[in-house]
């Protein structure tokens, strides 16, 4: 999660990994998982946060904004924002983590 794409096939870490360049249609993008509540994090890479690019309909792994990935500025195409967790059907509490943030979606 969090490493730069334009197709799903660049996202090799899983095969249910997908590049939010092919579902947002921009040129440049972050590879994600769909989640709900919470994301696995991986070694060497920025902690993960759930959240909604849709309005709360399906959520998606983003990393967070941190030192590793320059706060966001690390990610071409990206920037960071403060989102909410998406909850869906996981249980998990209600917080808020400043993410990376395809700008295309702003």
């Amino acid at each position: 999660v969090g490493t730069t794409c334009s197709q799903d096939d660049a996202c090799g870490f899983s095969d249910e990994a997908l590049c939010l360049a092919e579902v947002l249609g921009t040129s440049a993008s972050i590879c994600t998982l769909a989640c709900e509540g919470f994301c696995a994090d991986r070694s060497g890479f920025a902690p993960t946060f759930c959240t909604s690019l849709d309005d709360g309909i399906n959520g998606v792994c983003l990393p967070q904004a941190h030192s590793i990935n320059e706060q966001c500025a690390g990610i071409p195409g990206a920037v960071a924002e403060e989102r909410t967790r998406h909850v869906g059907n996981s249980g998990a509490r209600a917080a808020s983590a400043t993410v990376c943030v395809p700008a295309s979606n702003l």
